[in-house]
């Protein structure tokens, strides 16, 4: 799903989008949040992280060394892998690509509370 132009993402900072699909119902469509995403720049290029943390699903924040979960204090490096906490992994990447100068992500949630990355 289309989430950000290219340009909005800097090197210096993650960029915290927002992952909101289109849910037909009857005659009305309206968008469904899905929950939220990390871009980062990289040397090797984009990233997207999940923002979801992996330990109990809470939602995680980013801050100047990284990320940090409030619900039971994860943290995270900048690169999303695990420096402390509860959690049983780092923040699960999620397949990214740029289309036409439009960043694209694909929207998948992982099990929580394992070490292992399942999609479900």
């Amino acid at each position: 799903m289309d989430v950000a132009a290219e340009t909005e993402i800097r090197k210096d900072a993650p960029l915290r989008v927002e992952l909101r699909v289109p849910v037909r119902d009857g005659w009305l469509t309206t968008l469904r949040d899905l929950g939220s995403v990390f871009l980062l720049r990289t040397d090797t290029g984009l990233r997207a992280l999940s923002a979801v943390c992996p330990h109990l699903g809470c939602s995680v924040a980013s801050d100047a060394r990284g990320f940090a979960c409030p619900c039971h204090e994860s943290r995270f490096a900048a690169d999303g892998s695990v420096q402390g906490g509860p959690s049983p992994r780092g923040l699960d990447p999620l397949p990214v690509r740029v289309v036409d100068g439009r960043v694209q992500v694909q929207a998948l949630r992982f099990a929580s509370g394992t070490r292992e990355r399942r999609a479900v």
